[in-house]
């Protein structure tokens, strides 16, 4: 049987890596991962103990977990991170709710303690806090747009105000090499990088300067050379400017949230943006309604929506005519979402400053003020392994749960893992009065209706429905005899 597992993580970023080297490992076990305590079978609180806030949020969460234990909702519950490392004898002693503790230096060995707590065993395991490895596989829990990067551990300032030095040990820190190894794999995740690369190539004339340093290899007064010229190649901070991001989907977000912390004004429109991307948004960007607004008033505008007819050369000359002068543009999402001929004009007249595109053609590749980069986006090994296994975990959601992520023509649409006795999933053409059709004929059959949600992208939409019964067979029948319904699926029940 394969148990789930979840986390809880308190206190400091250092703590956050340690708890994500830790899910690697149970992951690596054969254990499911999972983000709510509610699913899971056992659940690792991974404690803070630095001071008393923190002391005291570790074991009010702790306490929380036991009562869960003793409704029969929870099997397992696991303790470690610096409050197990610092008060063990006592956790010991005082929580006896809790099946398996260990210090900081056995979390390799979390995956045996998993297993015998969940096997009905205590087991208490504490090595050498050295142990702790600074360096590791990890399971990011942050957002995708950004992570920590651990690069020491410990202290060796003894400060009475301070327990770290009890707490995590004599100060040692990784090699530059191993700091940096990382560094090149947690933001080898391709497109986002590019955008953000993008804005960087347009704030300064980093290709201009790039092939001047080509122009003049080899000769011995460079430096003197260079000093004269630099100025050439000056520009602008992207700091305190405006940044318009058209569609806050997966990297819309990332890149709005990037940006943001670089200091950015940034506006993000997206009429059709999913709760799961409202929540991974952060507070700085400011969400509008009105794409116009972003037209008016940003010096850089990204776009990154799919190709529809209503996208299609969205970016056209009536757009133009409402930017700023010395606009900067980027598109990493589809070529035909930009008009062409309308963007050699705008770059003839000014209006326009730069263009970034990962999608050269005959035209775009012979304008002076492209950048055109051969469709980049996703040209990393990561990014292709990763691709694999996001498509493998999308489709598995969508077999096993309905939840649709990523499709071309359908609208995203997640309702979770279905907790009531069925699940139908109907995709159907977005047309009035479907909805009121599919509640009356389940009305008719006597099926109530728990829980629905209703999406739709231009022509189609999706409805998935959890119901307090199983879909009857004549239910479905009906169902399927709706004009303008193309499929229902029975998904549970």
């Amino acid at each position: 049987m394969s148990y789930k597992v979840g986390m809880v993580s308190l206190g400091c970023s250092k703590n956050q890596v340690d708890g994500e080297m830790l899910l690697a490992t149970v992951q690596q076990a054969g254990y499911t991962l999972c983000n709510s305590e509610e699913e899971a079978d056992a659940v690792i609180v991974n404690t803070c103990g630095f001071i008393e806030s923190a002391k005291k949020e570790s074991i009010d969460e702790i306490l929380q977990l036991a009562r869960r234990k003793e409704a029969g909702k929870l099997k397992a519950i696991v303790v470690t991170g610096c409050l197990a490392e610092r008060y063990q004898t006592e956790i010991r002693k005082e929580l006896p709710e809790v099946d398996a503790v260990l210090g900081i230096g056995a979390n390799k060995d979390i995956a045996l303690a998993l297993k015998e707590a969940l096997e009905g065993h205590k087991k208490e395991l504490f090595a050498s806090k050295y142990d702790l490895s600074l360096s590791g596989e990890r399971v990011l829990s942050t957002p995708k747009f950004y992570a920590y990067l651990k690069i020491s551990d410990g202290c060796d300032n003894c400060c009475t105000y301070c327990a770290i030095p009890l707490i995590r040990g004599r100060f040692r820190s990784r090699t530059m090499e191993d700091i940096v190894a990382e560094a090149e794999q947690l933001v080898a995740n391709g497109v986002k990088e590019l955008v953000l690369a993008g804005l960087f190539l347009t704030s300064r004339d980093v290709v201009g300067g790039i092939e001047w340093c080509r122009e003049h290899a080899g000769e011995e007064d460079i430096s003197k050379k260079m000093e004269k010229s630099k100025k050439a190649f000056a520009g602008n901070e992207i700091r305190g400017k405006k940044l318009g991001v058209i569609g806050l989907g997966a990297i819309g977000c990332e890149v709005a949230n990037a940006a943001a912390a670089l200091g950015m004004e940034v506006y993000g429109y997206d009429p059709f943006i999913s709760v799961n991307a409202a929540w991974m948004l952060s507070r700085s960007v400011k969400h509008i309604m009105d794409v116009n607004t972003i037209y008016k008033d940003c010096d850089y505008i990204t776009v990154h929506v799919p190709l529809l007819d209503s996208t299609k050369e969205m970016i056209n000359q009536a757009a133009f005519d409402q930017m700023k002068d010395g606009v900067v543009i980027l598109n990493y999402a589809r070529d035909l979402l930009v008009n062409d001929d309308d963007m050699a004009e705008a770059l003839k007249s000014g209006k326009v400053k730069k263009y970034i595109t990962d999608f050269p053609n005959a035209k775009t590749s012979a304008m002076e003020g492209v950048i055109a980069t051969p469709h980049l986006g996703a040209s990393t090994e990561e990014s292709e392994d990763n691709c694999a296994v996001m498509a493998t975990d999308e489709l598995k959601d969508y077999l096993e749960n309905g939840n649709i992520k990523n499709s071309v023509n359908y609208p995203a649409c997640d309702m979770g893992i279905c907790q009531v006795a069925g699940r139908i999933g109907l995709l159907h053409a977005n047309v009035p009065n479907m909805i009121g059709q599919i509640t009356s004929i389940l009305a008719a059959e006597g099926i109530n209706i728990a829980n629905m949600t209703n999406k739709s992208r231009d022509k189609y939409a999706y409805t998935l429905l959890d119901l307090e019964d199983p879909a009857k067979a004549e239910a479905v029948s009906h169902l399927e005899k709706i004009n303008g319904m193309y499929k229902v699926r029975v998904i549970k029940g």
